[in-house]
């Protein structure tokens, strides 16, 4: 009888952005920080479902089904200029230490690999849109954190590998 496996813990999640270093798939990923506790989540959505019915009858005769969405979310509370600006699209000046913030969301694309402790090696997004917000409620007892969404987006690279160990 085959071990069984069960994923649990996580002791990396890893993030690159087109056009941020060179390489193949997976290569020159950086760790994106200190995460809040129990805010990273995998997640898949439950597939839509389209019933279709004839005139001859009140029974379904063909059911469609789409894929929910893939994602990856987490809050971030590791204060970094040049990772926040990276992550929002925003404009970094190491000089002033100033982030400037883009006046409309911007198109931004990566991989992200998030390894696990046990049983799984890693959950990786191929290719994912990637989109971030700053969050600052109660400041006076909470962290200051940027929440981040990579939801994956099939291409020619693929679309969301599971890895075993």
């Amino acid at each position: 009888m085959a071990a069984k496996i069960y994923g649990i813990g996580v002791s990396d999640i890893q993030l690159k952005i087109e056009g941020a270093g060179v390489g193949s798939p997976f290569e020159n990923l950086a760790t994106i920080g200190e995460v809040a506790e129990g805010s990273a989540q995998f997640t898949q959505e439950t597939p839509t479902e389209t019933k279709f019915k004839g005139d001859y009858g009140d029974t379904t005769i063909f059911t469609l089904f789409q894929m929910g969405d893939v994602m990856f979310e987490a809050d971030i509370v590791e204060v970094d200029g040049a990772k926040w600006a990276a992550l929002t699209g925003a404009t970094w000046t190491s000089g002033t230490k100033t982030i400037s913030l883009p006046t409309s969301v911007p198109l931004i694309y990566g991989q992200l690999k998030m390894t696990m402790d046990n049983g799984l090696e890693s959950i990786n997004i191929v290719r994912g849109q990637v989109v971030a917000n700053l969050v600052g409620q109660n400041v006076k007892t909470e962290m200051f954190k940027i929440h981040i969404k990579v939801t994956a987006v099939p291409d020619a690279a693929g679309y969301v590998e599971i890895k075993t160990k």
